[in-house]
């Protein structure tokens, strides 16, 4: 029964610390406002880290769009680059393509110098010019057989 007489006792005493009589109204407002400074540090110190957050996110796309900004300028400067090299090729090119002025010119040259086109390159690389024997040296064959229908009428 001991046992029993030290739990009832501890029961009462609990009650009495909760009771709501015992809490008073200014215990609840301190603690209202400790808690609200609490959370306006939390909120501060979270703003701060999201401010440093967004700073770096702006900082990095920042960098990465001037980075695609200078690799387009640097293909745009390659391409003129290769632009000006094809148009200075076609200009002095152009020197030598046949216009109206100098088509009779032309055609007077390609007529005097007639390029004779009927050679070949065997496989040791020696140039044969001319026309060419048959690449059999067996001559060719007449024909000794008669078609069916000549033989039919004899």
């Amino acid at each position: 029964m001991y046992y029993r007489a030290y739990i009832r006792q501890i029961v009462k005493e609990n009650e009495m610390q909760f009771n709501k009589t015992v809490v008073n109204k200014l215990t609840e407002e301190e603690d209202f406002k400790a808690c609200n400074a609490i959370n306006d540090e939390w909120n501060a110190e979270i703003a701060k880290m999201r401010e440093i957050k967004l700073t770096e996110m702006r900082e990095r796309r920042k960098n990465a769009i001037l980075k695609n900004i200078l690799r387009k300028e640097q293909n745009q400067e390659i391409k003129e680059m290769r632009l000006n090299e094809w148009v200075k090729k076609i200009k002095e090119e152009s020197v030598t393509f046949i216009t109206a002025e100098n088509v009779d010119a032309a055609i007077e040259e390609c007529l005097t110098n007639i390029v004779n086109h009927n050679r070949a390159l065997d496989l040791e690389g020696n140039w044969h010019e001319g026309k060419y024997p048959p690449i059999s040296p067996i001559p060719p064959v007449e024909e000794t057989q008669k078609p069916a229908a000549i033989e039919q009428q004899n």
